[in-house]
């Protein structure tokens, strides 16, 4: 029996939308994705949707795309709804109004400048409604808008931003309205004809500039029943004051920076060094002020509004070389290794901005004990008479192979890429030995290693807190370790992406694209190049088993009361088992060797129907958890038309 009749026409055509039903959380039963596709015109479409429940919860979009070739491109869309979670008779109940505003745009204009925006505002609540996994964990987004112009011929540069940044757990917003930025790239003020290399001592000084400006609106509110959101508190002053406890909106600044620096090398020696001379001016438009309250034994801090300058000037000199070494080892296909040795010393200068009255001194309890602070953000509260050090290693190996026609290739491999560094501060009146980092990378036979460690050279008193008192002294160790962190990855088989993506090598024909699942709110056009499917990676069918193996772990050693922190995690994703030539097994999962429990897990028992696909998804444990049977036709541009699926129950946990 037929499934269904589609006319043979080419180019979009406008209709209904392919919906989809089943149970979830907070809707009961369904219709998700019911509404209209309008093809407007070449270059225009736009299309409406919604979601309905029996429960009482509903959701509604509307979104538009537009591009003209050469010109612009962009897409608008807006979500808005209403989600009942509960009875009305609970205590505290009050229904959810999830909201989403989301704008990309990319514009060039004949006289060279570009616009670009991604604007992502959200409610808190939108977790709540969304289908994705990414979007439900999701803490925190970010918007911006960006007008950029470049003068290509003498080298500069100016940008105008407006940008904002929500923290859901926190409950803080951050808008940026707007950020000023000024460039002008380094010129040589003493250099004479087109030469580019050698020359005098002063043709190598160089110089350039930079101007930022930005007006910031910080909105962290006092408490959650004040009941102010971030749009109440920007546009009336008098709400922000009540929300936040601060005179003023907007913080205004502007940083000015001019360095001069030059590069030398000594030949002889491999050594290359660099003297540097930044200055750095600040204007703001508040100041920090710090007083002592001895009735509270505290330190009172107060925002306060009026026009202040600072200004910075570091001294830089750096030097670094590079030793290398080659071992003629010839094992297998060895054909050698290779080890470089890239030493780097630094010298840094700046004074102490205190006798220029940039830096304060506030008594911090009855003991008499004080703190250094600035009131102007940006000025170190303390002297810099540095010498910083790194020390990387890189250890490769050239592997030779030789084909069927005797021709022999070489290529290298990163063996292990070993970064140290660290520094000491002498100008630092206790506390000068800064702290030592370690960042380790590996790849070989297949396997990516990763390992970044933290130390210490100070030790802990009972309470936790850092001590004056060197780890050596107490500990008889020169380091303490603060935090530990690493990953292995392997991929078995010759179903992965990694054996068979992004090159232009010839793929088996057994080979099958993984199609990424358009989400349920993607505007939907199934003549669109955009419709075409996302490949994610490839499966072999021939290959019985494949999948990628990945551990990760981190350690958080215990400071006094607080007990050590140990994550590890085994995940398996995505394998994909080849039951019969006609079934496959596909899916992921993981363990977390902790407390010995699975992660996410979602498996997927596929059968090849020749033009046509059955796919039965289980996802048992997880932030949703469903079962769905799903028959489709393979073809990209009717997937979701023609296609069968069972009511699926969808259970969510999200612990907000």
């Amino acid at each position: 029996l037929p499934f269904g009749y589609f006319p043979a026409a080419e180019g979009r055509r406008s209709g209904p939308l392919p919906f989809r039903y089943g149970r979830e959380t907070g809707y009961g039963l369904f219709l998700d994705n019911v509404g209209w596709y309008w093809a407007v015109s070449d270059y225009f479409d736009a299309q409406v949707s919604g979601k309905i429940g029996t429960e009482g919860s509903f959701l509604a979009r509307s979104a538009v795309r537009y591009n003209r070739l050469y010109a612009y491109s962009g897409s608008l869309s807006v979500e808005a709804g209403r989600l009942r979670q509960g009875e009305s008779t609970d205590p505290g109940y009050a229904p959810r109004v999830p909201v989403r505003v989301a704008w990309t745009h990319q514009q060039t204009f004949a006289a060279g400048p570009q616009l670009s925006a991604n604007v992502n505002l959200q409610s808190v609540s939108q977790r709540l409604v969304a289908d994705a996994v990414s979007q439900q964990i999701t803490q925190y987004t970010t918007s911006s808008v960006s007008l950029q112009q470049t003068w290509a011929r003498v080298g500069r540069s100016l940008s105008v931003d407006l940008q904002a940044s929500q923290d859901f757990v926190g409950n803080r917003t951050e808008l940026t309205l707007p950020t000023a930025r000024f460039a002008q790239q380094r010129v040589f003020p003493f250099r004479r004809g087109a030469a580019t290399t050698g020359g005098g001592v002063f043709d190598q000084i160089n110089l350039s500039y930079s101007a930022q400006a930005t007006n910031t609106l910080r909105f962290s509110p006092l408490s959650d029943t004040v009941g102010v959101s971030f749009f109440d508190a920007l546009f009336d002053p008098a709400a922000f004051r009540t929300a936040t406890g601060q005179p003023s909106r907007f913080d205004t600044r502007v940083e000015q920076t001019l360095p001069i620096q030059a590069s030398y090398s000594v030949p002889r020696f491999n050594l290359s060094l660099t003297p540097s001379l930044t200055y750095t001016e600040i204007w703001a438009g508040r100041t920090t002020e710090r007083t002592f309250v001895p009735d509270s034994n505290r330190v009172d801090t107060r925002e306060v509004a009026g026009f202040a300058t600072a200004r910075r000037v570091a001294a830089t000199l750096a030097a670094t070389t590079e030793l290398f070494g080659t071992f003629g080892v010839r094992v297998g296909p060895l054909d050698g290794i290779r080890h470089t040795v890239r030493p780097r010393v630094s010298l840094s200068f700046e004074p102490d901005y205190e006798a220029l009255g940039y830096v304060r001194t506030v008594q911090t309890d009855s003991t008499g004990r004080t703190l250094r602070y600035s009131p102007i953000a940006g000025i170190p509260t303390e002297p810099t008479r540095t010498l910083s050090f790194g020390l990387e290693n890189a250890v490769l190996a050239r592997i030779a192979r030789a084909d069927s026609t005797g021709e022999t290739t070489r290529r290298a491999v990163q063996v292990l890429s070993l970064d140290v560094q660290g520094g000491v501060n002498f100008a630092a009146p206790e506390r000068p030995i800064r702290d030592v980092s370690l960042a380790a990378t590996s790849q070989i036979f297949g396997t990516s290693l990763q390992a970044n460690a933290g130390y210490s050279a100070y030790a802990l008193d009972a309470a936790g807190s850092l001590t004056t008192d060197t780890y050596l002294a107490s500990g008889g160790r020169p380091l303490r370790l603060t935090s530990f962190s690493g990953s292995v990855r392997r991929t078995f088989g010759r179903g992965s992406s990694e054996a068979f993506g992004g090159g232009s090598e010839r793929r088996p024909d057994t080979v099958r694209p993984i199609v990424a699942t358009r989400a349920p709110t993607e505007d939907y056009d199934p003549a669109a190049e955009a419709r075409r499917p996302t490949v994610v990676g490839y499966i072999d069918t021939a290959a019985p088993l494949s999948f990628s193996l990945d551990f990760t772990m981190s350690y958080r050693p215990a400071i006094g009361p607080v007990p050590s922190q140990t994550t590890a995690t085994l995940t398996v994703s995505p394998f994909n088992l080849r039951l019969t030539p006609m079934w496959t097994a596909t899916g992921s999962t993981g363990l977390d060797l902790v407390s010995l429990k699975p992660t996410t897990t979602a498996i997927a028992l596929r059968r090849d129907l020749h033009c046509w696909e059955m796919a039965i998804q289980w996802q048992p444990i997880g932030l949703t958890r469903g079962f769905s049977v799903s028959l489709y036709v393979k073809s990209g541009y009717l997937r979701d038309i023609l296609r069968i699926d069972a009511p699926r129950n969808v259970v969510r946990s999200l612990p907000f």
